[in-house]
Formats: structure tokens, sequence, C-alpha cells
């Protein structure tokens, strides 16, 4: 029994040598790790280390300080007390370093299709939104904005025809903002995502344009709404539902 409570004692206090500073031997401590991990024992008290990724440091990846590992005073001689906040920031960076590596991956075809979908519904709906609240537009403004329309897409088809995918790279990126992902121009995928990009803004480009006419591909959900067969019942006045029957 006694042998245990040595071995608890030991295991959870640092033990100094004898002989220095007046006989404590808090002269003689230096940092050496406990039993828990990412804890360990300095003069000053407990800290909190941990190294950063192997995959983000081999891959030349920036860290805080260009260091090779995260230090964090716990402010606390108390292991008790240590190890719980060892075990607090353990879990925190466990969720850190997931979420970091699941939103920064390679460019699939799901990812490519969602930022795509995502990148075309903006650029149409967004310009829906401004037509929506634009206020009255004299024939030489309507003439003027129909010009500058039709001088995007010149410059989209000329960007296709160039294979130049600067112009995607900001909306591309504003995209990915959006969905909460990190986009690696990197990738080998990311040619081909840029081009398709284009195709997707001449495509909205051209959208706009005939929308700015008054030309919609679709009637208006409203419109189609109030054409569905349970609206038109609850219109039509009770008489003549009764002469129907």
């Amino acid at each position: 029994m006694r042998l245990r409570s040595q071995r608890i004692l030991f295991s959870a206090f640092p033990v100094p040598s004898s002989g220095t500073n007046a006989g404590t031997g808090v002269g003689a401590l230096r940092t050496f790790q406990t039993n828990q991990s990412h804890l360990e024992y300095r003069p000053s008290g407990y800290y909190w280390r941990r190294r950063w990724p192997r995959r983000w440091l081999a891959g030349g990846g920036c860290t805080p300080f260009n260091k090779s590992s995260l230090l964090i005073s716990l402010r606390t001689h108390l292991p008790i007390e240590a190890k719980v906040l060892a075990q607090k920031i353990t879990f925190l960076t466990d969720i850190a370093f997931a979420r970091r590596t699941e939103i920064t991956m390679a460019i699939g075809q799901d990812m490519m299709a969602e930022l795509l979908g995502e990148l075309g519904c903006f650029l149409v709906e967004a310009r829906e939104l401004a037509r929506e609240v634009s206020p009255y537009l004299t024939t030489d403004a309507a003439a003027y904005e129909a010009a500058c329309s039709q001088a995007a897409i010149d410059a989209l088809r000329h960007s296709l025809r160039l294979r130049d995918r600067e112009a995607a790279r900001t909306p591309l990126q504003e995209a990915a903002m959006r969905l909460g992902v990190v986009l690696n121009e990197d990738d080998e995928d990311w040619p081909c995502l840029a081009y398709r990009a284009l195709r997707v803004m001449l495509d909205a480009a051209a959208e706009n344009m005939r929308r700015d006419t008054g030309v919609y591909s679709a009637p208006s959900p409203y419109f189609h709404s109030a054409r569905s067969p349970a609206a038109i019942q609850s219109v039509i006045p009770p008489d003549v539902k009764g002469m129907r029957k």
C-alpha cells in the first residue's frame, strides 16, 4: 500500500533533487514530460505543448512564429488543474486540426460541381436582386448597361479563346469562401475548374443580359404557384364551385 502511494505521488508531482536552493531542489528542476500527453513541467509551472501535424510542416505550411510546435503556459503548479486544462486544449486542437484537414482538400468532382453551381447561382441571383431594387432607367442608361453586359460577354469569350483563367480566380475564391472551403490553386484540377468557371460565368452573363431586356427562360415562380390547382381552387367563388359539381 505504501509503495503504491509513493508511485501515485511521484507520478503526480515533479520530484526535485536535494541539495539545491536551500535544500528545496527547485533550482535543479528542468523540463520533463508527465504521464499525460502534451503536458510537461518546467520551473515556472506546467505547460501544454503539441507539435504541428507533420503534413503541414512537410508541405512548407506557415505556422505562427515559424515554430514546429504550440506551447501554452497553463499558469499553475497544481497537477490536477494542469491535467484538466491540458485535456481541454488538446480537445480543442483536435477539432481545429481535423477541421483544417477537412476543408483544405483536393479538388474532386463533387467539390467542383458544388463550387460551379454556387458560382452560377450567385451571379444570376445577385444580379436579379440588384435589378429588383434598381431605380428607373432612362433609355440611354439602359443602352449603356446593355453595352457593358455585351463587353463582359466578349471579354469572357476572349479569355476562353486564350485559355486565360485569371478572370475566374477571384469569383471562384469568393464562392469557396461562401461554402467554407479553402481552394488550393496548386491542385492539378485547378486549371479544369477555372476553365469551367469561365463557361459558367459566360452563361450567367448571357442570362443576365437577357433578363435585363425582360426575357426570362421560365415563368415567374409566383405566377407558377398562382396557377397551381390548389391556388386556383382557393379563388373560385363558392357558387361557381357548386355549379361545377
